[in-house]
């Protein structure tokens, strides 16, 4: 999962990709939110990506994350703004139902899910979800699942 910008105000987007255990493409969305901050986002696309999964019914989830925050305050309550309480309690009791598990991941190491923030801030749309593997993603999303090694350049 990833969202853009990091610290303050900006146009915002943020993506989650999918994947069976054999790492295989499952589904992804992107979603774009306009002008809110980026802690929204941090902790808006674990709410949506919880959501999807319980309506598709899964039992076990291992949630990667870029968002060491998210990872630290999510079983918590306490630490989540008022904004989306409500919606964060739903996936905590969710969450207590199945296998789940959070990892913080490096941000350099969400190839895919950065470009399907990109397409968010591109398309625009609220909600977009890809039952395929759209085409401008699919180089990164080989080299991920062949464990490939992809360099951010600056």
């Amino acid at each position: 999962m990833n969202g853009v910008p990091r610290g303050s105000r900006g146009l915002l987007s943020y993506a989650s990709i999918f994947r069976g255990s054999m790492s295989d493409f499952v589904g992804g969305f992107s979603f774009f939110l306009g002008v809110q901050f980026s802690l929204v986002t941090e902790f808006m696309r674990v709410i949506i990506s919880l959501e999807e999964v319980q309506k598709d019914g899964y039992i076990q989830l291992w949630l990667e994350c870029d968002s060491s925050l998210v990872c630290h305050v999510f079983p918590s309550k306490s630490y989540v703004d008022w904004f989306f309480r409500n919606r964060w309690n739903k996936c905590l009791s969710f969450y207590r139902e199945i296998v789940f598990k959070v990892f913080h991941v490096f941000r350099e190491t969400n190839h895919c899910v950065d470009k399907l923030v990109s397409l968010g801030l591109l398309n625009r749309h609220e909600f977009v979800w890809y039952n395929s593997l759209p085409p401008s993603i699919f180089l990164n999303f080989f080299h991920n699942r062949c464990k490939l090694v992809m360099f951010h350049i600056v």
